[in-house]
This record gives C-alpha cells, sequence and structure tokens, in this order.
C-alpha cells in the first residue's frame, strides 16, 4: 500500500523516536589514530548516516579522549551533540555518503550549513546549498566544489524538517591540504621527514628527521642535538651548502664561549 507525503512524515517522526531511544544508550566513540601521514594518491572515503552506530554524544566520544592533539580552532567551538564523528579527509579525496536504508526511503539529502546553523540545527532550505540535485539513493559523491581546504558543516534535512539533524545526522569536515614541498617537483620533506598532521590540524607538515629541520627538511639544523651547555640558547647558521652550516651559542651573562659548552669567566 502506497502511504501519503503525511503518513510518511508521520511514519518518520515515529522513526526519530524509536532511534532516540538507542541513541541514549551505548554508542562507538570515534575511532582514529593521533595522526594521519599524507597519502600521495587520492582516496574514497565514506560515510555512513546513520542514527545506530559512529554517533558522539560529548566531546571524548568525538576526539576518543585525545583533545590536547586538537587544534585551537576546534577547541575553542561550541559543540553540539548529538552528531555524527567529525570527518577528516586530505585535499583531493573522494567523499562518499549513504544512509541507512529504512530512512533513505522518506527522502533525505544533504545541505551545506554554516557552523551557527549546525549547532542550532536550523534547515530552513537555502538556494543552491543541496549537495544532491536529487533524494539519497545509495552511495552518493560528495561534489568537490563543497570541499574545499578548510571546515565545512553539512546536515541531513527531510523536507526541511530539523529531526534529523537534532537525531545527530550532522557532521562537519576538515579538508586538510599538504605544506611538505617549497615546489610541486620536489620530494615532500626532501626526503628527509615525514609529511604529517596531527588531528585537528588545519594542513599537513614536515616532521624531519633529526638533524633536519622544518619547514621543508632542507636545511641542517645544527642545534637538535642541544650542543651548548649551561642554559645557552643554541641558534643555527644554515647554509646551502650541508658541509657548512653550523651554529652559536648565546651564553647567560656569567659564561663565555661560542661552540658546545658556555665557560665560566
Amino acid at each position: 500500500m502506497n502511504m501519503t507525503t503525511a503518513e510518511k512524515t508521520n511514519v518518520l517522526k515515529l522513526l526519530v523516536l524509536l532511534f532516540s531511544h538507542f541513541i541514549v544508550s551505548s554508542q562507538l566513540i570515534c575511532h582514529r589514530p593521533r595522526y594521519h601521514d599524507w597519502h600521495p594518491q587520492p582516496r574514497n572515503i565514506t560515510l555512513r548516516l546513520s542514527v545506530m552506530e559512529n554517533t558522539c554524544k560529548n566531546v571524548n566520544h568525538c576526539w576518543n579522549g585525545i583533545l590536547e592533539s586538537a587544534q585551537e580552532y576546534w577547541m575553542d567551538q561550541s559543540y553540539a551533540f548529538p552528531q555524527l564523528c567529525p570527518v577528516e579527509v586530505q585535499l583531493g579525496d573522494a567523499l562518499f555518503a549513504f544512509t541507512d536504508p529504512i530512512l533513505e526511503q522518506y527522502g533525505i539529502n544533504l545541505i551545506n550549513v554554516s557552523k551557527e546553523d549546525f549547532d542550532s540545527c536550523f534547515t530552513e532550505q537555502v538556494e543552491n546549498q543541496n549537495l544532491f540535485a536529487s533524494c539519497m539513493n545509495g552511495s552518493m559523491q560528495v561534489a568537490s566544489k563543497w570541499l574545499p581546504p578548510g571546515i565545512h558543516y553539512f546536515t541531513a534535512t527531510h523536507k526541511g524538517s530539523s529531526h534529523l539533524c537534532q537525531l545527530g545526522l550532522r557532521f562537519s569536515v576538515l579538508v586538510k591540504e599538504q605544506h611538505c614541498q617549497s615546489s610541486p617537483h620536489l620530494r615532500l620533506c626532501s626526503g628527509k621527514g615525514v609529511c604529517r598532521a596531527k588531528i585537528g590540524q588545519f594542513a599537513y607538515g614536515c616532521q624531519c628527521h633529526k638533524p633536519y629541520s622544518e619547514p621543508y627538511c632542507e636545511a641542517l639544523d645544527m642545534c637538535s642535538e642541544g650542543p651548548c651547555l649551561n642554559g645557552a640558547i643554541c641558534i643555527s647558521i644554515h647554509s646551502a651548502q650541508p658541509s657548512q652550516a653550523s651554529y652559536q651559542c648565546l651564553c647567560p651573562s656569567v659564561f663565555t664561549g661560542k661552540y658546545i659548552i658556555c665557560l665560566i669567566f
């Protein structure tokens, strides 16, 4: 038997109430590593829109207890709960989204919203903010125009209703670019480091192997081993020729010296 639009809406509201019962029970914490290494080839990232899993109810759930790794931008934001686990991708990755079949039949779409609308679950339709031309059907790719570098907010909607958002079908995506090479023709981190990002960082950067230094691990850092003693400050003197790299010790007032150690007058 075919249901009318009003009947479908009432059934959807009932589903929301039923799912709400489960969301207050145990939920999976957002599992994530502390670091992500840059992948030379773009990857396919799949996000399931579901209130039965991958939904965090507090900051610890969203960040899996590693808040110290998040950047200040994330830490300073107000958090709206429940929400799907925040997504982090690198620029160029393909993001696919799909929803539970039981919700799909009611005409779900995703819209791009501001941080304020994300927090308040304001889902009034805004022109040209639908991610897809039609309601979600199977796995659908989010167009690259919605995923430039930076943080973006999306929420599910059913005919403008905020019920799905309030249930937790909203998520943020942080798109990270890489700053690991001074020229596109050079190796990442000059081949002397790892192009890596912590959770919450807005871009990938070089973590250089000693004794090389950032930003691209091209120069030797003669201070990396801490050669200066007695509280001296080490100043690395870089050179285009690694053999000519040097350093200088800036000594406290009661000490003197240039290399290795500051001696008492």
